[in-house]
């Protein structure tokens, strides 16, 4: 199976973990349907729009990988209109997957002020990202923001490496 086949569902199951917890405020939050670049959910009640990435990797690499760029042009963090980013990933101190949504602003900050871990890869190696280590993900803080541990399912559908 091609890491496209694996991380499809996977990032649909991420998708709705994410939706389901921002249901709880905002009933009428929603997933943007098919081929849409510039964020995943909209919560319509504050105008928020949400970017989810789940990076299944993270488990093996302690890093969180930041898209910024893809064939040269801006992709994922260059190019979102989301206001947050929420990411799950996995906390290698704590053995357990996270969810923990940064405000975009901030995220941008600091990944173009750090140059330094900047690296190619993905898919013929077009992809140019910044590697976050998973600690300072899970210790990034803005207005007492919270790692979530996320569910049994989805936890077991990222340790299977995304195979339903």
């Amino acid at each position: 199976m091609n890491n496209l086949a694996q991380d499809l569902p996977l990032g649909k199951s991420g998708e709705d973990f994410v939706l389901q917890i921002v249901q709880r405020k905002y009933p009428k939050a929603h997933r943007i349907e098919g081929n849409f670049k510039p964020y995943d959910i909209l919560v319509p009640e504050t105008d928020t729009k949400i970017e989810v990435k789940t990076d299944r990797k993270s488990q093996e690499t302690k890093n969180v990988a930041i898209e910024v760029e893809c064939y040269g042009k801006p992709s994922g963090l260059t190019s979102t209109e989301a206001d947050f980013w929420a990411f799950i990933y996995w906390f290698h101190p704590k053995e357990a997957w996270y969810m923990k949504m940064v405000p975009t602003w901030k995220l941008k900050r600091d990944v173009f002020n750090d140059k330094k871990w900047f690296v190619m890869g993905g898919d013929h190696r077009a992809s140019k990202m910044y590697l976050m280590k998973n600690f300072m993900l899970y210790n990034y803080c803005h207005d007492g923001e919270k790692n979530i541990p996320i569910s049994k399912e989805l936890s077991e559908l990222l340790n299977n490496g995304g195979v339903v």
